[in-house]
C-alpha cells in the first residue's frame, strides 16, 4: 500500500513537471523562464542586460570623482561598431555624461503581458533619495549595511510617469517622468505589483531581484557591491515611500546629469578672462567709420555668399520693422568685437569636460559683427538701456523680414544683433547701403555660415548642427556657443560701447535686458539663466528639444526623417510613416515613432522600428540637455544660483504654433514655474476672423509669425501688440506687463489647465 502510494505520488509528480516543461516549449523564451509554477508576471531584473532589467540604472556607471555626480555613464557598446555605426557614435557621447536624462524615458521589462490601463503614476513611480552622509563608497565590503541604511530618516518628492507607450514585441514598457528631476540627484524608481498582468493578478517580483544582494556580492566586483548597496537603499526608500516589502516588485537607482553647468562655466570662464577690447565701428572702405542715420538710408542689398566661389547672391533687406513706428530709430551703427571660440572645427561641438572641475578649452576666437540700432531724442546721461535682439532659425542679422523691431527705439531701447553661430550665410557676404543723396557704402556682413557638408554650397544656417561622430549633439553646441557670443558681448557693453567716437558711452551697461524669437529664444533662456548682468528677458515661441518639436512639426518633420534616414543602419519605417500630424500634412521622408503626447492614453505599440526612432529621440535629448531651454527656466526664478536673484521674464507663445508647438512651450513654462509670467496668444480665436484669402496662407494656418509678422497686413493686430507688451516689458527692466491691443485673443497670464495638444489650424 506504502509503495503504491509512493509510485502514485512519483508519477504525478513526473506528469506535472511534463505538462509545465511541455507548457514552456509552447509559450515565448521570456516567459518560460519565470521563476514560478503559478506562471506570475515579473519585471525583469537581469542587471547585467540593458534590455532585461529597469533603466535608467547606475548599473551602467563608473565611478569618477571629478564628476559632481561621482559617477559617469559607461552604456555597453554594441559588438559590431560597423555593422551598428550610428549607436556606436552615440554611446560614446553619451558616456562623457555624469548621469542620466534629467527628464527621463524610463524602460521597464517584463517576462509576460500586463494590463496596461493599471500603470498609472501609482503603481510606477520615481523618488527623490535624500543625501547620505553613509554614502558607501566603491569597494566596500558587503558586511555590516543594514544599520547605516536604517540611520536615514526622510526621502525626497515623488515624481509620476507620462506619455506611457507598451512595446508588445519586446513586452516593455516605456513611459517619460511626469516632470523633469533636479539636476545631478539621486533618483530611485520603483515598481509595485499595483501593475496588473491581464488576468487581474498582481505581477510579481522576480528571482533575479529576490537574490540580488547575494549575487552582487559573488560577482566579487567593487562596482556590484556598491550598487548593491543602492538597491538595499532603494528599498528602504520604497518603504518610506510608503510601499510594504511584498509589493515591491523592482527597483532602479540612478543619478540624473549635470544640466546647467555648460552654460554657467561658460560665464565664469568669459567674465573671469581679460577685459575685452572696445567694440569697433569702422568697417567700411579704409576704414570709415560705419555709423548713419537710419532716415539717409534708402535700401540695403545683403550680398550674401551661398556657395565657396567668388560669386554672390544679393537680395534685398527689409527695412519694415527698424520704420514700423515712423521716426522711432535714429541711427544705425554696424561694428564688431572678439569673442571666444569653443567648439572644434570640423564637427562644431564643444569637448566635454568634468562636471565638478573641469575648464572648457577655448578652441580660439572668432570676429563677431552686430548691427545696433539706437533711438531718436537726447540720449539719457548714462547712455541707452540696451536690449539684445536673437533672430530665428534660418534668419540673420542683416535686415531679413521679421527680425527687427523700432518699438524698442519708441520706449528709449536701443537694439543690438548679432547672427547666430552658423547663421548668416558665409563669411565673405557683404551689406551694401544706397543713401538717399545717391551715394552708397559697402562692408562686411559677418556671415557665420560654412561649408560644413563639402558641397560648395553654404546655407543660410549650415555650420549650426554638430557633426560627424558628434551629431547627436545635433544644436546644443551651436546654443552654448551664441551664448558665449552673446557673454562677451555684455562684457563689450560693460567696457564701455562709443558709436559716434566722443569718448562716451552710448550704451548703458547697467540696464541691459534680452530679446529672443523661436531660435533665438532657445538658445537665449542657457544665455539669461547664466548671466545676471541681464536685467529681463522676453521669450517669444520658445519650444523643447530641437528633435523633439521638429517631430511635432508639420513643417520640419521631414528633417527628423532625413536625419533617420543618414543612420547607420537607417532608422526610417517609412512603410508605416505617418502622413499628418494632428491633421496636417507632413512631407517624405516619413516614419513613426508611435510617442503619445502628454496626458493621453497609453499607446499599445506593434510599429516595426517605432522603439529605436523613440531610443534616438531619448539620446539625443538627453546629451543636448545642458543646453535646453527648460532645464535653466528654473534659475531665472524658481532657483537662483547662490548670490544671484530671481529677475523678470516673459514668456509668449501662440495657440496651435506648428513650429513651436504648446507641449514643449508648456513643459518650459512647468519647469520654471513661469505660469504668472506666460502671455498665450490666441490663435484659434484670432484665426477664424482673417478673410478667407489670407486664412489659406501658410504663413498664418501655421501661427509662429504672430511675433514677427510686421509685414504681413491680416497679422497687424497681434504682432504690434506683441512687439508692443514685450517693448514695455523690457523698457521698465521687467517691471511692466502690458495686456496687448486686442486684448480678446490673450491670456496674460495664461489660464490654467496648460494647452498640452497640438490644436493646429487645419
Amino acid at each position: 500500500m506504502h509503495a503504491r502510494s509512493r509510485s502514485s505520488r512519483n508519477r504525478a509528480r513526473y506528469l506535472s513537471i511534463l505538462a509545465i516543461a511541455l507548457m514552456a516549449i509552447s509559450l515565448p523564451a521570456n516567459v518560460s523562464t519565470r521563476a514560478h509554477h503559478t506562471l506570475a508576471v515579473h519585471a525583469r531584473f537581469e542587471l547585467s542586460s540593458l534590455a532585461a532589467s529597469p533603466f535608467p540604472s547606475d548599473r551602467f556607471t563608473v565611478a569618477d570623482p571629478d564628476q559632481n555626480t561621482g559617477r559617469r555613464v559607461a552604456l555597453p557598446m554594441p559588438a559590431d561598431c560597423i555593422a551598428h555605426q550610428s549607436d556606436c557614435n552615440d554611446i560614446a557621447v553619451l558616456n562623457e555624461l555624469d548621469g542620466f536624462n534629467q527628464h527621463p524615458r524610463i524602460s521597464i521589462p517584463f517576462d509576460g503581458d500586463i494590463d496596461v490601463s493599471t500603470v498609472t503614476s501609482d503603481a510606477i513611480f520615481l523618488v527623490e533619495a535624500p543625501a547620505s552622509a553613509a554614502e558607501p563608497a566603491v569597494g566596500a565590503s558587503c558586511d555590516n549595511d543594514a544599520a547605516e541604511l536604517e540611520s536615514e530618516s526622510s526621502v525626497g518628492r515623488r515624481v509620476g510617469i507620462n506619455q506611457i507607450v507598451w512595446d508588445v514585441a519586446t513586452r516593455t514598457l516605456h513611459a517619460r517622468a511626469d516632470e523633469a528631476l533636479e539636476e545631478h540627484a539621486r533618483y530611485v524608481l520603483i515598481v509595485t505589483r499595483r501593475v496588473l498582468d491581464t488576468t487581474g493578478k498582481p505581477i510579481a517580483a522576480s528571482r533575479d531581484f529576490k537574490t540580488y544582494r547575494q549575487q552582487l556580492c559573488r560577482l566579487d566586483h567593487p562596482e556590484s557591491v556598491w550598487y548593491r548597496r543602492q538597491l538595499m537603499r532603494a528599498e528602504w526608500i520604497a518603504r518610506r515611500a510608503g510601499v510594504q516589502n511584498r509589493d515591491i516588485a523592482a527597483v532602479s537607482v540612478f543619478h540624473t546629469q549635470s544640466a546647467t553647468y555648460m552654460a554657467r562655466r561658460l560665464h565664469e570662464q568669459i567674465f573671469a578672462a581679460p577685459a575685452p577690447t572696445p567694440a569697433d565701428f569702422h568697417l567700411g572702405s579704409g576704414g570709415a567709420r560705419t555709423v548713419y542715420n537710419l532716415a539717409d538710408i534708402a535700401s540695403v542689398t545683403f550680398n550674401r555668399q551661398m556657395t565657396t566661389g567668388p560669386t554672390l547672391s544679393p537680395t534685398a533687406g527689409s527695412l519694415v520693422g527698424l520704420r514700423f513706428v515712423a521716426g522711432a530709430v535714429g541711427r544705425v551703427a554696424f561694428g564688431r568685437y572678439q569673442s571666444y571660440d569653443f567648439r572644434v572645427h570640423p564637427g562644431e561641438y564643444i569637448p566635454a569636460v568634468p562636471t565638478a572641475n573641469g575648464v572648457l578649452a577655448l578652441q580660439g576666437t572668432e570676429t563677431i559683427y552686430f548691427n545696433l540700432y539706437l533711438p531718436s531724442g537726447p540720449m539719457p546721461a548714462g547712455g541707452w538701456p540696451v536690449a539684445i535682439l536673437a533672430h530665428g532659425a534660418s534668419l540673420h542679422k542683416n535686415f531679413a523680414a521679421g527680425t527687427d523691431s523700432s518699438y524698442a527705439a519708441a520706449n528709449g531701447v536701443a537694439l543690438i544683433i548679432i547672427n547666430a553661430a552658423g547663421h548668416g550665410f558665409g563669411p565673405s557676404g557683404t551689406l551694401r547701403l544706397q543713401f538717399t543723396d545717391g551715394t552708397g557704402g559697402v562692408l562686411p556682413a559677418g556671415g557665420r555660415s560654412l561649408d560644413q557638408n563639402g558641397d560648395g554650397q553654404i546655407t543660410v544656417n549650415e555650420g549650426f548642427q554638430a557633426s560627424g561622430d558628434h551629431g547627436l549633439r545635433d544644436q546644443a553646441d551651436a546654443y552654448l556657443q551664441t551664448a558665449a557670443d552673446l557673454m562677451q558681448l555684455v562684457r563689450v557693453i560693460q567696457a564701455g560701447v562709443d558709436v559716434d567716437g566722443d569718448s562716451r558711452p552710448d550704451l548703458d551697461a547697467s540696464h541691459v535686458t534680452y530679446w529672443g524669437w523661436s531660435l533665438g529664444a532657445h538658445y537665449g533662456m542657457p544665455f539669461f539663466a547664466a548671466t545676471p548682468e541681464v536685467k529681463a528677458a522676453v521669450f517669444a515661441t520658445i519650444n523643447a528639444p530641437v528633435l523633439e518639436h521638429r517631430r511635432l512639426s508639420s513643417r520640419a518633420r521631414n528633417q527628423v526623417g532625413a536625419m533617420l534616414a543618414a543612420r547607420v543602419p537607417s532608422l526610417l519605417n517609412s512603410d508605416y510613416g505617418l502622413t499628418e500630424i494632428d491633421g496636417v500634412p507632413v512631407a517624405a521622408p516619413l516614419f513613426n515613432e508611435n510617442v503619445p503626447l502628454r496626458d493621453q492614453p497609453a499607446v499599445i505599440n506593434t510599429v516595426p522600428g517605432a522603439i529605436a526612432i523613440q531610443q534616438v529621440l531619448e539620446r539625443s535629448a538627453w546629451v543636448g540637455r545642458n543646453a535646453e531651454a527648460a532645464a535653466y527656466a528654473p534659475l531665472v526664478r524658481l532657483q537662483p544660483p547662490s548670490g544671484q536673484l530671481a529677475r523678470p521674464v516673459l514668456i509668449q507663445f501662440a495657440r496651435g504654433d506648428q513650429f513651436s508647438q504648446n507641449p514643449g512651450t508648456t513643459e518650459l513654462v512647468r519647469a520654471g514655474a513661469l505660469e504668472d509670467r506666460t502671455a498665450l496668444y490666441r490663435h484659434d480665436l484670432f484665426y477664424p476672423t482673417l478673410p478667407a484669402a489670407l486664412q489659406s496662407e501658410s504663413i498664418y494656418t501655421t501661427a509662429h509669425a504672430f511675433h514677427a509678422a510686421l509685414a504681413q497686413t491680416g497679422w497687424l493686430p497681434i504682432v504690434t501688440g506683441c512687439h508692443q507688451q514685450a517693448a514695455r516689458f523690457l523698457a521698465s527692466d521687467g517691471a511692466t506687463t502690458i495686456v496687448p491691443a486686442y486684448a480678446q485673443y490673450w491670456d496674460v497670464p495664461i489660464v490654467l489647465p496648460f494647452p498640452v495638444d497640438l490644436a493646429f489650424i487645419r
